[in-house]
């Protein structure tokens, strides 16, 4: 029977270590986490991977495959596959499929985390696809999974790393509050510049200190692409339309000497960069495709698309203000995203160059929102001549201050203005309101106008910059005054690292070309009956009450309970 038993061991034992046995992996899914998971999760296991990016390459790929490899890891989305019963597909052409079934995004990413039977891992947001591409070189050169983290999943996240075991945890890029607050006990290495081409070039380092190299691969993270997660070099990110100084410096200073562009989409860019920096630059647009039916055949490379935010920013019809010698611009944000902007502007009378002007610092335009800026310059001799005036202007925008990767120039005509505007305001308090969680503004109109106000409040929220903005503009009267609210919650914390508030208010008589600016730090009081010290005082009260309480009681029951005594015992007891 001890026999039989050791026998029935033997082979439950093959059997199980069979099923494990992994030759390559195979993607079957629409979502790009599902994607990027599992090509990480090939690449740790040093096995091929292949991903499917429509029911007609589905067909396609299956002669690409090695059929020496016949051990497939299928992992195939519950709702969105690109190909309908594709393990049936794979078996009937002789391999065998092991099958992980995607029906939650963060099991599957943790599921295959266990499997690589790493210690490392590196946290980032899903809501910023272009972190996981920056981070999958030294991802896989570091031997660490990425798991995907926010508010609502940080829970799950840390039961896997306190039940696996972590050696080293790095936090990369925005992470909500949650995310950072609930990780701290790891000790973990962040980075977080609040600028995506900061934190990449951070990774970058980190991937040089592990194995330094003079090619790095050039993209601008919005795809994936094999060779961008194979490890073999580190990712570098340029613009769209430019290429941000600090990545300029950091090729320079490093003597990086030959850069590889993924696609052929941002070879304006890369161009710049070459110029910049005198580096060789290779295109990669294609790849081999030897199964096609000839050895020299080349197909498109596969590049599974990263959805992105999508910026859009436009000029309205711009004009001169004769009165105030201002060129009145208006930028509209078209985007459901916040943008930052930088712009030059060249201004010309007829055809000759006259004057440039410029946003010395970065511009804030709220997601769906508008902002007119006043810059000064005197035409009005120009104006006098009968001259026509037009300008070119070039913005260089992004989603962050030290983010602007995006550009665009454009020709205008200038049209003439004569406003006179007498407006004036005063920011008489800010406070917060602790009771009814709110951020208070009292503003007071000064002029001798009516004044439209829209109020902005910049703060620092857990190290992280964070921007409160009125949703339309508010009308104030002559010598009126009026409160701009923002609902918020600011925990003591918050409180301490905002002690002076940074207020921006844009205001002018024309509701809708609100010109002049009012911009101050001022100390942020605090109001209401709830904060630390008032609510420490109202407890103690309480408790003092209700120690008198109880030793009134207990002195009352001492006296019934006692014998009757004469005047002069009652006497001497009252008095006690």
């Amino acid at each position: 029977m001890r026999t039989i038993l050791i026998i029935f061991l033997l082979i439950l034992s093959v059997n199980t270590s069979s099923a494990e046995v992994v030759d390559q992996v195979i993607i079957n899914s629409a979502n790009w986490q599902d994607v990027y998971s599992g090509i990480l999760y090939a690449e740790l296991s040093e096995v091929p991977s292949k991903f499917i990016l429509s029911e007609e390459y589905s067909t396609g790929i299956i002669p690409l495959l090695n059929n020496r490899l016949t051990d497939v890891y299928l992992i195939e989305s519950d709702r969105v596959p690109y190909a309908m019963y594709y393990k049936n597909r794979l078996e009937v052409n002789g391999y065998t499929v092991t099958v992980l079934k995607s029906t939650d995004l963060t099991d599957t990413n943790l599921e295959l985390a266990g499997m690589s039977e790493v210690s490392n891992f590196i946290i980032i947001d899903g809501s910023y696809g272009y972190n996981a591409v920056s981070v999958a070189p030294y991802a896989i050169k570091s031997r660490s999974f990425v798991l995907f983290a926010d508010k609502e999943n940080i829970n799950r996240i840390y039961s896997f790393l306190k039940t696996t075991g972590t050696e080293n945890l790095t936090l990369y890029g925005h992470l909500d509050y949650e995310v950072r607050q609930k990780l701290e006990e790891f000790t973990p290495d962040v980075i977080n510049t609040g600028s995506k081409f900061d934190d990449n070039l951070a990774i970058v380092e980190k991937y040089m200190q592990i194995e330094p190299t003079k090619q790095v691969l050039l993209t601008n993270g919005d795809s994936i692409e094999s060779s961008l997660m194979a490890g073999d070099e580190p990712v570098i990110f340029i613009g769209e339309n430019d290429v941000p100084p600090q990545v300029i410096r950091y090729v320079k200073d490093n003597n990086v000497s030959t850069g590889v562009l993924i696609g052929n989409e941002l070879t304006g860019s890369a161009k710049r960069l070459k110029d910049a920096t005198g580096m060789f630059i290779f295109i990669k647009f294609a790849q081999g495709n030897a199964g096609a039916g000839n050895a020299g055949g080349v197909a498109a490379l596969d590049i599974f698309q990263i959805p992105k935010n999508e910026l859009d920013l436009d000029i309205l019809p711009v004009n001169y203000n004769i009165a105030s010698n201002d060129l009145e611009v208006i930028y509209e944000n078209k985007a459901d995203v916040d943008t930052y902007l930088k712009s030059s502007i060249a201004i010309y009378a007829d055809e000759e160059h006259v004057a440039t002007i410029g946003d010395e610092d970065v511009v804030f335009v709220e997601s769906g929102g508008s902002i007119p800026i006043a810059y000064p310059v005197d035409l009005n001799e120009y104006v006098s001549d009968s001259r026509t005036l037009s300008m070119e202007i070039t913005t260089h925008f992004g989603e962050a201050p030290k983010s602007l990767d995006h550009a665009f120039r454009k020709n205008m005509d200038i049209g003439l203005i004569k406003e006179v505007d007498t407006s004036a305001i005063v920011v008489k308090k800010v406070v917060y309101d602790i009771e009814e969680h709110k951020l208070k503004v009292l503003i007071q109109n000064i002029g001798d106008v009516p004044v439209y106000v829209k109020t902005r409040i910049d703060l620092t929220i857990y190290g992280e910059k964070k921007v409160l903005i009125m949703d339309v503009p508010e009308l104030i009267d002559v010598g009126g005054e009026a409160v701009a609210i923002f609902i918020t919650t600011l925990s003591n914390t918050n409180l301490e690292q905002n002690r002076d508030a940074l207020v921006h208010i844009n205001y002018g008589k024309r509701d809708n070309v609100m010109i002049k600016v009012l911009e101050g730090t001022y100390p942020l009081g605090i109001e209401g009956k709830k904060g630390p010290v008032a609510g420490a005082v109202v407890v103690l009260t309480v408790m003092i009450f209700a120690i008198g309480l109880v030793k009134k009681y207990a002195l009352w029951e001492r006296i019934r309970a006692t014998p009757s005594k004469s005047p002069a015992s009652m006497e001497h007891m009252n008095k006690k």
